[in-house]
């Protein structure tokens, strides 16, 4: 599959909405839109910092190549690990440092083919309002959020917290097939606050879906999962 191809799909198989047909229902005017994804930058790091796996990241970038070639910004948004000192307010700074998506920056600019790839730290709030507002209006831009489980309401699904990330896209994508079961505010929460025909999955989460339909089982055929 290509950065700008979906996977075919076999007969009896459901097509979901994905990212060409939600920036096709944007329209096309001489104002870029921010397109909000939900993204699994949850790699493996050394002692140092460093990047031991960067297979996440990889797997996000046709998805966001679509977006930026539409001449579209992508703002980006993901966990990584278990921050629960941080939730609890008992870190030192030694786990935000370990545990920030400022982290995965460095690696996604030699990926990706945007203009200007930003870092905000925080996934809601002022701080990203403005760095959302300072988007080049040419589009073609990344935003990275800081991580979302740095706040403890993405976990909870807090409407609240839904609606600020809800409040600064134009459209959602989701494309982190790794907890797309999650019943966090990232996954199940923002599309419900945003028009149906402006959200659907990424080319990962299409390609892994085209390959996990069973709706050709047999009659009496039964999907199990092994221990």
């Amino acid at each position: 599959m290509t950065a700008t191809n979906m996977p075919i799909y076999a007969p009896g198989q459901t097509r979901k909405r994905n990212v060409n047909d939600v920036i096709e229902s944007l329209g096309k005017d001489s104002r870029s839109k921010n397109i909000l994804v939900r993204v699994d930058f949850n790699v493996p790091m050394d002692p140092n910092g460093n990047i031991t796996d960067d297979s996440r990241i990889r797997g996000a970038i046709p998805t966001i190549e679509i977006i930026l070639k539409s001449g579209n910004n992508a703002i980006l948004m993901s966990h990584m690990g278990r921050p629960k000192r941080i939730q609890k307010g008992e870190d030192d700074g030694t786990q935000r440092a370990a545990l920030s998506l400022k982290n995965v920056v460095p690696r996604l600019k030699e990926l990706c083919s945007a203009t200007v790839v930003r870092f905000v730290d925080d996934c809601i709030g002022e701080k990203v309002k403005r760095a959302v507002a300072e988007f080049p209006k040419t589009g073609g831009s990344i935003l990275v959020l800081e991580n979302l489980r740095f706040r403890k309401d993405e976990e909870s699904n807090l409407e609240s917290f839904a609606q600020e990330l809800a409040s600064i896209a134009d459209a959602y994508v989701n494309d982190a097939f790794g907890t797309a079961h999650r019943a966090h505010a990232s996954v199940s929460g923002v599309p419900t606050l945003l028009p149906k025909e402006k959200c659907g999955v990424g080319c990962l989460i299409a390609s892994e879906m085209a390959h996990l339909d069973f709706s050709q089982l047999g009659s009496g055929e039964k999907v199990a999962a092994s221990k």
